[in-house]
């Protein structure tokens, strides 16, 4: 095994992540949220928030550069990169959408509702479908079942 290295960047809440080897792009979610904010200002000494968040940052894979940010709605979380199709698939768990971008312009191409909390993703490609599992929120009934929505692309 090689040594470990890292870069460090202005993410302030990386959460989720995604390889493109062909082009040696890292996509890392910064949700953003507001109450990890706080808690990072009352636990870190010194700490002041440089960015929003809510967001997908771009990184050259090999050195860790941001290459771009690129602006989502409230708490990315799940994130997947469909290399064929050069399509980003982002959910925003805090607004209950599903983003969809094009993974070489980074331009917004589609925005979908969805319920309460999107999560995490998952694409058959043969299949022309994306996956998405929903979390229920706080105003979903108690114990009432998750799910998963099908979208078909």
């Amino acid at each position: 095994m090689s040594p470990i290295c890292w870069a460090r960047t202005d993410a302030e809440q990386p959460l989720n992540i995604a390889y493109d080897p062909g082009t040696q792009r890292l996509f890392v979610t910064d949700q953003g949220l507001e109450n990890i904010r706080a808690y990072q200002a009352k636990s870190i000494p010194g700490f002041a928030s440089k960015n929003p968040g809510n967001r997908v940052l771009v990184l050259d894979a090999n050195t860790g550069q941001p290459l771009r940010s690129i602006a989502t709605d409230a708490g990315p979380m799940g994130i997947l990169l469909d290399a064929p199709r050069q399509r980003l698939y982002v959910t925003n768990r805090a607004a209950g959408k599903l983003s969809v971008y094009d993974a070489r312009s980074y331009a917004l191409l589609q925005t979908l509702d969805l319920p309460t909390h999107p999560n995490s993703l998952a694409v058959d490609a043969q299949r022309n479908v994306l996956y998405v599992s929903i979390k229920n929120g706080e105003k979903d009934p108690k114990g009432s079942p998750e799910s998963v929505a099908r979208v078909q692309f």
